[in-house]
């Protein structure tokens, strides 16, 4: 008789995370276990992978051998750091610090606290799971062994992410009879570390029922501390109020925008404006960006033109339509 494997469940989760959190040690849900969060109970789950403080397991490591052991753990592989109990219940621990690391996410911002099955577990975000599996399946270990499962795990959660609304800014200036446009350098190295360092235009994403034009004033001063005077070629029309407590409008922006698919993003989709600002000094928002400066419209088309890859990807596509429009309607 072929003997199956023992899987765990969320259960097994919480009696590990309790003896756990009695010895002080905080754990974060990780693997097929905690994107079973989202996604249900895709699969047999085969062991709980747990990541905790790099501490316990360097110079602490003897320290949570027995303490796994003191709970009827016994240590079955010191290279993943994995134990096994009488009931067949696996755990592998991994240090917290591979979140920043291998550029899954933020754990400042990124970690989440969710229920399922009535069990509060501690994990990653459904983005910061996408980051991860997506780095995953680049490892030549994992990718023999688990196939194309990541990249499955990678495209279910992906769905689940509702669009982003974003606004985005070109902002000109004219200066010695010549047209220049803002841009900046984006610098999230731990929340979009593939896309840290490369050129974009302001942007930010529109909050719940806020006005895209209020949007389009707050993101500029938030990124420049620079305040928006002038927006050229949009419409916008009254706020109406055809029903109490209903209020819409409409607007024209000078183009939209969308990520069709992305490495290290969002389902972005938007509205772009140009617009003037107030003479001033630049104010960054060190936090998302740096390296503010001004360019001609030829700086712009050289850029485009020999380095695509240095364009943040939504706003490529963006710019040059930008030159396009200039061109065609100078040349009118």
């Amino acid at each position: 008789m072929i003997k199956l494997p023992m899987s765990v469940d969320i259960k097994d989760y919480q009696k590990l995370n309790e003896f756990l959190l009695g010895y002080e040690i905080d754990s974060i849900l990780y693997g097929s276990l905690g994107v079973s969060v989202y996604l249900g109970n895709f699969k047999q789950f085969d062991d709980i992978d747990l990541l905790i403080e790099d501490s316990y397991l360097l110079d602490k490591w003897p320290v949570l051998i027995k303490i796994m052991k003191n709970n009827g753990f016994e240590l079955i592989d010191t290279r993943e750091h994995e134990f096994k109990n009488k009931q067949e219940v696996k755990v592998a621990f991994a240090k917290k610090s591979i979140l920043v690391g291998d550029n899954i996410c933020d754990p400042t911002k990124d970690i989440q606290t969710c229920r399922k099955d009535g069990i509060l577990i501690k994990t990653l975000s459904k983005q910061a799971f996408i980051n991860a599996y997506t780095f995953s399946s680049k490892d030549g270990y994992r990718k023999e062994k688990r196939g194309k499962n990541d990249l499955d795990i990678v495209d279910r959660l992906k769905n689940m992410i509702p669009p982003k609304v974003v606004i985005s800014a070109i902002l000109e200036k004219i200066e010695n009879g010549q047209t220049k446009i803002f841009i900046q350098t984006r610098w999230k190295p731990k929340v979009s570390p593939a896309y840290s360092g490369l050129i974009e235009i302001p942007a930010g994403c529109v909050e719940s029922y806020e006005d895209v034009y209020q949007t389009l004033s707050r993101e500029v001063k938030e990124e420049t501390g620079l305040k928006v005077v002038k927006i050229i070629s949009d419409f916008q029309s009254e706020v109406a109020e055809n029903r109490p407590h209903d209020r819409s409008k409409v607007f024209m922006p000078f183009v939209c925008q969308q990520m069709l698919e992305t490495v290290d993003g969002l389902p972005w989709i938007g509205f772009v404006f140009r617009c003037q600002v107030e003479e001033g000094e630049v104010k960054m928002q060190e936090s998302e960006a740096k390296d503010p400066r001004w360019i001609t419209i030829e700086e712009l088309e050289l850029l485009l033109k020999n380095n695509p890859e240095k364009i943040f990807p939504l706003q490529y596509s963006v710019l040059q339509y930008y030159l396009k429009y200039l061109k065609d309607n100078i040349d009118k």
